[in-house]
């Protein structure tokens, strides 16, 4: 399920922080009326965009992808009309040092960056799905961010939370200095994202959401890609799997 079909607005905690899913099940939605009275860690990604160093990770199907995405258009947008720039790109688009080197640090706009004073904003995404594996990008990164100018850099960077290596980790630290290094974790849906992809498909979302909980299926329904299947199996104010079949299928859907 694509969320950039939705209007979502996904939130990212501190890995050291507390995931809050105290409305029923669902992410506490820390921009609702009643959203203050919890001390949620969850956060925007806009409160956290002027970090010098982002670590962005999430367990398989979460939708890291499209988050980060909507990360760096709002980041371009606000760069509009500013010698800033932003780039992207996919890590698991290379199949050799020189082809990823070329297509990322040899890029035009990156060049200039370098040979300017301007500020540049670097989203690299799926460090995990990558055709080299994650040993050889880690290898090529800590390369070449040991060239860069760190005073002008946004380094951005996605994974799975299972296969983030602790070696690339430190090497940011080493060079933005600890306190310049964040590492956070996208947080489930909320309630109000739910709600919305049921509308959407011109479902009852009340009918929806009291069919996920009586099949206690809300672990399924707060992660995109298993909330595509809770809703492709939901027929006449049911789902046609059983709860067994629901989870197997789900966990399925996450390797």
């Amino acid at each position: 399920m694509p969320s950039q079909l939705y209007t979502w607005k996904r939130f990212w905690c501190p890995r050291s922080g507390h995931i809050d899913l105290r409305d029923g099940g669902y992410l506490v939605n820390p921009d609702s009326e009643w959203g203050h009275f919890y001390k949620s860690d969850s956060v925007a990604f806009e409160t956290i965009s002027e970090i010098p160093s982002l670590v962005l990770l999430g367990e398989a199907g979460m939708g890291k992808t499209t988050a980060t995405e909507q990360a760096y258009h709002q980041v371009s947008h606000k760069f509009s009309g500013s010698e800033n720039v932003c780039l992207w790109f996919r890590l698991g688009d290379y199949d050799s040092d020189k082809q990823l080197c070329d297509a990322i640090f040899r890029d035009e706009t990156f060049q200039a960056w370098r040979k300017g004073t301007n500020k540049l904003h670097l989203f690299l995404d799926s460090l995990d799905e990558g055709l080299l594996s994650i040993k050889i990008l880690v290898r090529i990164l800590k390369r070449e961010i040991e060239q860069l100018p760190c005073d002008r850099l946004y380094f951005r960077i996605t994974c799975r939370t299972a296969d983030w290596k602790d070696s690339l980790e430190q090497k940011l630290k080493d060079k933005w200095g600890e306190a310049n290094v964040a590492v956070y974790e996208l947080a489930p849906l909320c309630r109000v994202d739910v709600i919305e992809a049921a509308n959407r498909r011109n479902i009852n979302s009340s009918d929806f959401l009291q069919e996920v909980f009586n099949k206690n299926a809300i672990p399924l329904a707060i992660k995109p890609i298993t909330l595509k299947l809770l809703l492709g199996t939901y027929q006449n104010k049911r789902f046609s799997s059983s709860q067994k079949d629901l989870y197997e299928q789900g966990c399925l859907q996450l390797m």
